[in-house]
């Protein structure tokens, strides 16, 4: 008789479907959307939406990277539409990257703050979602932060793959430097 022994398996990284939420009237994001989509290889698919088009997705088991933060502050004078994609958005993926831009060299705007307080609230009740949220320091370098981001994404998704997750803190933020 004779037997081999095999090593077990790996666990295997499971590849999502990945949303890039963009705002369309910025060509700066259509464009980082593009070479983000390039840079996430490691998806089983990537697709840009605008955040208009968010309510006619399924994004059940999709890891959203939502850019229009990088233009404006959303939450600010949001609209009726805005507000009921971003529940939804918010309700219905597990894990979400939030980028936003800032610039240490002005004056606090208090209404930039004003996601992080909200994405703290949602990870203080739903702690099995995964959600981040990045500051991007002025001037955007977009190479720097498709890099970044592609990191950031990796580790999301090597955690959501072990049984026990990574927990991220709910006061957890991070702002990019080049």
């Amino acid at each position: 008789m004779v037997s081999t022994a095999t090593e077990d398996p790996q666990p295997s990284l499971i590849l999502p479907k990945a949303a890039i939420i963009i705002d369309s009237k910025f060509p700066s994001q259509q464009e980082l959307a593009s070479q983000l989509t390039s840079a996430l290889h490691f998806t089983s698919s990537c697709e840009v939406i605008n955040l208009s088009d968010i309510n006619r997705l399924d994004l059940h088991e999709v890891v959203c990277l939502f850019l229009p933060e990088l233009e404006r502050t959303v939450l600010h004078g949001i609209t009726p539409q805005e507000f009921s994609a971003i529940q939804r958005l918010a309700s219905s993926v597990s894990n979400l990257i939030w980028l936003a831009k800032t610039d240490d060299t002005k004056l606090v705007n208090p209404t930039e703050g004003m996601i992080t307080g909200l994405l703290r609230s949602i990870q203080t009740e739903f702690d099995e979602k995964g959600f981040v949220s990045i500051s991007i320091q002025e001037p955007i370098n977009s190479k720097f932060i498709v890099q970044s981001i592609s990191l950031v994404l990796k580790d999301m998704l090597s955690s959501s793959s072990k049984k026990t997750r990574t927990r991220i803190p709910a006061n957890w933020q991070s702002t990019l430097h080049q």
